[in-house]
């Protein structure tokens, strides 16, 4: 019983030894104890390759990510088949007693030096499963962290380019906006050029009275019919005489009327005529009305025409 206490760990009830003697127990050879495995380490690269991957990683940054991806995932292989190899002795191992569990144990060492190596299995085993986890973890974490980056770094393109097209866009409303404005503000000023052409045009910029305006008018209506007459007794003259051919003197060929156009230019171009008539009617409308010289005013022709 002494001896018993020398070890820590407790008997199992399945691994209780029968109720005979030591003489009558058969020794059995142990089953030779795999040695339990070192924890694996990444192989170590070469020099050459430590200087290939200094020149990858001075190429660019995601050359960087991914050799380090890589090496993550390596290691994470590796462990896991640590970790499966572990579990397989451990399986093993616990599935050896109840295959022998009616033969009867050698001694007590052998038993205590089985636990150890299974709890030390056990150990590397979960140490194993500790490191795959931290390493799943890890290519986890980064994996996320440079998703997010670049998912927020093209949310930034996308929203500065967005931002960029919407002021091009403004601006060339604006632009559009401010040459139609201009188009019209030009077209105004045309229009009212034109306005004004024609208001000059029918305005009577004379300094004369309303009832001088009108007597002229008057004048230049007698004149027209006073030539009209003039033309239609030069027709009929022409016709009783049309039995004499008279040659005149200045003729255009190009013109068949050249004789009446002359005519209507003499009567029209008679000075003297009108000259005598206005100063007559200007002598009396000044003794009729004399206070009409201080009461001149710009008076349209369109007003004061009156056609009979």
């Amino acid at each position: 019983p002494k001896s018993r206490r020398k070890w820590p760990f407790g008997k199992s009830k399945r691994f209780d030894p029968p109720t005979s003697t030591v003489s009558d127990i058969t020794p059995v050879a142990p089953s030779p104890l795999p040695l339990p495995l070192p924890p694996t380490q990444p192989p170590q690269p070469q020099p050459e390759e430590i200087k290939d991957v200094k020149l990858v990683e001075t190429e660019s940054e995601q050359n960087k990510h991914a050799y380090s991806v890589a090496l993550a995932s390596a290691v994470a292989a590796e462990a896991a088949a640590v970790a499966a190899q572990a579990a397989a002795e451990v399986v093993r191992l616990t599935a050896v007693p109840t295959a022998t569990s009616r033969a009867p144990v050698c001694s007590q060492e052998e038993l205590a030096a089985v636990k150890i190596q299974t709890a030390f299995r056990g150990y590397l085993a979960r140490r194993a499963l500790r490191a795959l986890r931290g390493l799943v973890r890890l290519k986890s974490l980064v994996d996320g962290n440079a998703v997010k980056r670049q998912t927020a770094h093209t949310l930034h393109c996308t929203q500065t380019m967005a931002r960029v097209q919407t002021q091009i866009y403004s601006r060339r409303v604006k632009m559009e906006e401010e040459k139609q404005a201009l188009q019209r503000q030009l077209q105004l000023k045309h229009q009212r050029e034109l306005e004004k052409m024609k208001i000059d045009e029918d305005w009577d910029h004379s300094h004369q009275s309303k009832e001088q305006i009108e007597a002229s008018l008057m004048m230049k209506q007698e004149a027209a019919l006073r030539r009209e007459r003039a033309l239609a007794y030069a027709f009929s003259h022409q016709w009783k005489n049309s039995g004499r051919t008279v040659t005149p003197t200045f003729t255009d060929q190009g013109n068949p009327n050249w004789g009446w156009s002359w005519m209507e230019r003499w009567m029209s171009a008679r000075p003297w005529e009108n000259r005598v008539v206005s100063n007559k009617d200007k002598d009396a409308a000044l003794t009729k009305n004399p206070s009409t010289i201080a009461a001149r005013t710009f008076v349209p022709r369109a007003l004061s025409i009156q056609r009979p």
